[in-house]
């Protein structure tokens, strides 16, 4: 389970200033966690300020390596894809970051777990699954 401590990297893939990088966006936006840096592939060496006028200022970097010298803990797959599957030049992106002991967070609609069915979410790494049966809520604020 995800805890409000943990540092979390967002993983745009390519995406960081476009619309459908939505979710990535909104946890950038709206996330209690603090966020160690965000990921894309053409927008590193620049700040998150640079690029939009929401959520904190932190550093984007080029890939899941150069993220791991900011002290991430959890890696959130925070781009919306065509057709919502993985794309196959992040599979690489997402094993570094499970072989460096960090979760991964998947929010895309293809189910991602099948792949590493040998690790647990309580073990402490894992992959913390998106599953339709299950809704956050937001809590309130200025949509209610």
């Amino acid at each position: 389970m995800l805890r409000k401590e943990q540092k979390l990297v967002i993983h745009f893939y390519e995406q960081i200033d476009k619309l459908n990088g939505k979710m990535g966006h909104g946890i950038l936006r709206y996330s209690e966690n603090p966020i160690a840096c965000a990921i894309d592939f053409n927008q590193g060496g620049k700040t998150t300020r640079d690029l939009f006028e929401f959520g904190p200022d932190v550093p984007v970097v080029s890939n899941v390596e150069q993220a791991l010298g900011y002290g991430g803990e959890v890696l959130v797959l925070g781009m919306a894809p065509s057709g919502g599957r993985l794309p196959e030049t992040m599979v690489a992106e997402v094993e570094q970051a499970l072989a460096a002991g960090m979760c991964v967070v998947n929010g895309l609609h293809e189910r991602i777990s099948d792949r590493y069915a040998n690790l647990r979410e309580d073990s402490g790494s894992g992959i913390f699954v998106r599953s339709p049966k299950v809704w956050v809520s937001p809590g309130p604020g200025p949509w209610n």
